[in-house]
């Protein structure tokens, strides 16, 4: 026990700056400043959190519920069609982010560009245009190099906004229903 109370006079003599910086810390203008506020802003800070537990946690539930009993159920079906590959919907858009990293690689010395056939051919396809443009036509043409042969999904009107309804009571959307599978081509070909 001798060993201790001999260094004891050392330690206090060590920690006498330590305390004379701490006291100024704690002093009203500074630390003991913000402990009081924080004192007063506590109860403010405690009833904001209670009324945002209220709000939130219901709809941070809502969401859960719509991602386990509709989008992920959508995400995990098949599309069948002419492209498939038997995989999940979501694991196709997947490969998709793939496919897009090695599009633009370094693959031939010319550098990172996007390699695009922008057109050309013997067959002549219109589409409609219907915001028009500076002389108002309301058709564009091109040429290409085979008539469509159809769009995938078909282009529709957006369907309509229900805010009032919960995403959760939606039923799952088939993916291979009607307007998933291939329209009409859009453009399409015109005959010579």
């Amino acid at each position: 026990m001798k060993p201790a109370v001999e260094q004891l006079p050392a330690w206090i003599a060590a920690g006498k700056p330590w305390i004379e910086q701490a006291m100024p810390l704690l002093s009203g203008k500074e630390g003991g400043g913000i402990a009081k506020l924080l004192a007063e802003a506590t109860p403010g800070f405690a009833e904001a959190a209670q009324a945002g537990k209220a709000i939130a946690l219901p709809q941070l539930n809502r969401i859960s519920l719509c991602t386990t009993k509709v989008l992920v159920p959508a995400g995990n079906q098949v599309i069948e069609d002419q492209f498939s590959t038997g995989q999940p919907s979501y694991r196709e858009f997947l490969y998709t982010l793939a496919d897009f990293s090695g599009w633009g690689s370094n693959f031939d010395g010319n550098g990172p560009f996007a390699r695009l056939q922008p057109g050309g051919g013997n067959v002549l396809v219109e589409a409609p245009n219907p915001g028009g443009n500076l002389t108002t036509d309301r058709q564009i043409f091109a040429h290409t190099a085979a008539a469509p042969l159809g769009t995938q999904p078909q282009l529709g009107a957006a369907p309509p906004k229900k805010p009032e309804v919960r995403c959760d009571s939606n039923p799952v959307p088939d993916l291979n229903s009607g307007i998933g599978q291939p329209g009409e081509p859009t453009p399409k070909a015109i005959e010579p």
